[in-house]
């Protein structure tokens, strides 16, 4: 397809490998400060183990409570970020699931498979907020009037 809305689009592998990286990096820096918050007010201890947790979510517990939290306001950052990395709404669920598929192979890496629903059912809430709320944004953006500025557009006056 030659001319997309903003012009032409031309793939650059190399460009999209940054993006991603960029998406990931912004993910796990919101995470892990969120989380440090959290835990700071909860007087919790701050433990890199609450990132790649892929044990049982109680729904119960204040720890996992504070994972939850975490998750679901660091997907309104990453809806964010994808505004400012990806800058394209048909875009955003391609971003927002690998960021969440490489977070899922670092958690197997750290601690086997996920067990228990409740973790699985957190990502995929997570997954639905950021990329509904990233399509928001550039749809949002996507949708602003472009100014026209010239002598010809200069419309009389009655």
């Amino acid at each position: 397809m030659e001319g997309v809305y903003f012009g032409r689009y031309f793939f650059d592998p190399k460009l999209i490998c940054y993006k991603i990286l960029l998406t990931q990096c912004i993910f796990y820096l919101g995470l892990s400060c969120i989380i440090w918050i959290l835990d700071f007010n909860s007087k919790h201890r701050v433990s890199l183990s609450q990132i790649f947790r892929c044990t049982q979510l109680s729904l119960y517990s204040q720890s996992s409570q504070i994972i939850w939290i975490s998750h679901l306001i660091n997907a309104f950052i990453g809806g964010v970020a994808l505004l400012l990395i990806v800058e394209r709404a048909r875009k955003c669920l391609d971003y927002t699931f690998t960021a969440y598929f490489i977070h899922f192979i670092l958690c197997y890496m750290n601690c086997g498979l996920p067990d228990g629903w409740e973790i699985w059912l957190c990502w995929l809430v997570s997954i639905v907020v950021m990329t509904t709320f990233g399509e928001h944004l550039c749809i949002k953006r996507e949708m602003k009037e472009i100014p026209l500025h010239g002598s010809y557009m200069k419309i009389p006056e009655s």
